[in-house]
């Protein structure tokens, strides 16, 4: 759960991304009594420190394709969100999901996010959703076989999952709910050591939200000489808040396949359509905010300013391409998976557990 708290508030990155425009600015500056070379001087002292906090939060010139990240990502997270993909099951199943999305900056690569080469919090932004869901074959009900429609081909998922927690710089509400059905167009064969699960579509809507509000102190101290006055020292610090909302209700349509090998190991993958819409809006403020600065000068000031809103939808359609492996333990199975959403650039990392029978 920890880590689902880190993801979300990587989600919205207000202390992750590196900038080189001024979000973080110091206004109304005061010399003193310095010179108009002094003046300079003291700018730099100035410059400087925004700079260091500016490193810290997200650039303003790219507010809006920040915005488009995080609900790409978003939407990224809700894709294999509240069904299941590689179990034959005859009864029913239970699972409970982790998925998280991002989409990476220019020069990260995926492969090396997974091996910890690259930084995910250096992402554009990185969106999660949970689920617990539970499947039943629709043969419980009715073994008719006549008609195009064969509802022991059939079968049916519904995911809920709400969670609220507070922590001493976060809090956080997130919801999911989801339902799918999924029919068997084609069926599967088994061998001695295999068996080929055939070929399923797959239907439904998902529907997320994530609420986060995350604080974080900071302190930045720096000093510059200055022509004939020795040394000017300065020191900003605040509490940086940020509030965000990140909404996502999606239709997908997938097709499907997977395959077993010796009786545990398990890998599928397919393509999916996604029909929807997601949306992130934050906003961040600075609190406590105190801007300090000595010299021989006189009273050298400046006051410190943080805002930045941001308001952006993410793509409408989506086409993705997923693929997993799944460990089976008599009733228990251990899944992971990866999927690529083509449009948008998002990549989805996701993580399930769930018992069958």
């Amino acid at each position: 759960m920890k880590n689902l708290i880190l993801l979300s508030t990587l989600s919205l990155g207000v202390f992750s991304q590196n900038s080189e425009a001024g979000l973080f600015r110091l206004t109304n500056r005061q010399y003193g009594t310095a010179n108009a070379a002094q003046q300079a001087q003291l700018d730099n002292l100035f410059n400087q420190l925004e700079s260091e906090v500016n490193a810290k939060i997200p650039s303003a010139d790219n507010a809006n394709d920040y915005g488009e990240a995080l609900s790409n990502s978003q939407a990224a997270s809700t894709g294999l969100l509240g069904a299941d993909y590689s179990t034959s099951f005859h009864k029913g199943i239970l699972g409970v999901q982790l998925i998280a999305g991002t989409k990476l900056g220019d020069s990260q690569e995926i492969f090396k996010v997974l091996q910890g080469e690259d930084k995910l919090q250096e992402s554009k932004g990185v969106g999660a959703s949970t689920a617990l869901y539970a499947g039943i074959p629709l043969s419980v009900f009715s073994k008719d076989e006549e008609g195009w429609m064969k509802w022991n081909h059939v079968k049916a998922f519904i995911g809920f999952m709400s969670l609220k927690k507070d922590f001493s710089e976060l809090s956080l509400k997130s919801t999911s709910l989801s339902a799918k059905l999924q029919y068997k167009y084609l069926p599967g064969n088994m061998n001695r050591f295999t068996r080929w699960n055939g070929v399923d579509f797959t239907a439904g809507f998902i529907y997320s939200k994530v609420n986060i509000g995350f604080s974080k102190a900071f302190t930045e101290n720096k000093s510059v000489a200055v022509d004939g006055a020795g040394t000017a020292t300065g020191s900003v610090a605040g509490t940086g808040v940020i509030s965000g909302d990140l909404n996502t209700f999606v239709v997908p349509l997938e097709a499907s396949t997977s395959v077993r090998l010796l009786y545990a190991l398990g890998f599928f993958g397919g393509l999916g359509v996604d029909l929807g819409t997601s949306k992130a809006k934050v906003a961040t403020r600075l609190d406590n905010a105190a801007a300090n600065f000595t010299s021989t000068l006189g009273a050298a000031t400046a006051t410190p300013e943080l805002d930045l809103a941001v308001d952006k939808k993410g793509s409408p359609l989506g086409l993705r391409t997923f693929l997993g492996t799944q460990l089976e333990l008599g009733v228990i199975a251990l899944e992971a998976h990866l999927s690529r959403s083509w449009i948008s650039g998002a990549w989805g990392l996701g993580a399930s557990v769930k018992g069958f029978w």
